[in-house]
Parts: structure tokens; C-alpha cells; sequence
């Protein structure tokens, strides 16, 4: 079940992590088949690691978003393969403004 936005799209904490590491560390996988069409879902995805990085990379996971320094935190302004940038465009209901108090304000 995705718990949040990683990588351009909503994925859970082990696809973030398996794409993570498969992008820092260069990893170059073949398909278990040869086949490269494994079925990859939540109970299968550990069978072939070459079709669930190519599934990550076809549903949208951006390698371009993966910091390769290994810095944490923040949010990338890399504009979403389905338009807008995270948070602004495609969620304006998701992002807090600070009102000119000091309290901030969630728009819905």
C-alpha cells in the first residue's frame, strides 16, 4: 500500500527503497525469465528485481529524482510526468500557506 510520494509518484516504503538503491548503487539486473515480462506485484515483487525496476521506472519513478549524494530530506521541484510540480499543481489541496499570522493554513 503506498504511504507516500517517492520518486515522481505514490509508492509504499519497499519500492522506494528497492528503487533507491537500484539507481545509487548502478545496479544492472536480467530478467529471471529472459523474458522481461514477470508479473510483479506485492507478492511476486521480490522473484525478479529486473522486472520490478523496469515496472518502477514504467509507472513513473524518476531516476533523475534519486539524490546520488546521499543528502536527505527536502522536496524536488521536478515538474510530474502528469503535469505540475509536487504539491503545487496536481495537490493544492495537500499544501500549507502560512497566513500573515503565524499559523498555517491547509487549503482545501
Amino acid at each position: 500500500m503506498a504511504n507516500g510520494y517517492h520518486y515522481g509518484i505514490f509508492t509504499c516504503e519497499s519500492c522506494k527503497s528497492f528503487f533507491k538503491r537500484s539507481v545509487m548503487q548502478q545496479k544492472i539486473y536480467k530478467c529471471i525469465r529472459a523474458t522481461d515480462k514477470c508479473r510483479i506485484n506485492v507478492n511476486t515483487r521480490t522473484r525478479c528485481p529486473s522486472c520490478r525496476f523496469e515496472k518502477c521506472k514504467r509507472i513513473g519513478m524518476m531516476t533523475e529524482l534519486v539524490r546520488m549524494s546521499g543528502e536527505r530530506g527536502g522536496s524536488h521541484s521536478f515538474p510530474s510526468k502528469i503535469g505540475g510540480v509536487r504539491g503545487k499543481l496536481r495537490f493544492p489541496h495537500l499544501v500549507e500557506r502560512k497566513s500573515k499570522g503565524s499559523k498555517s493554513v491547509k487549503l482545501t
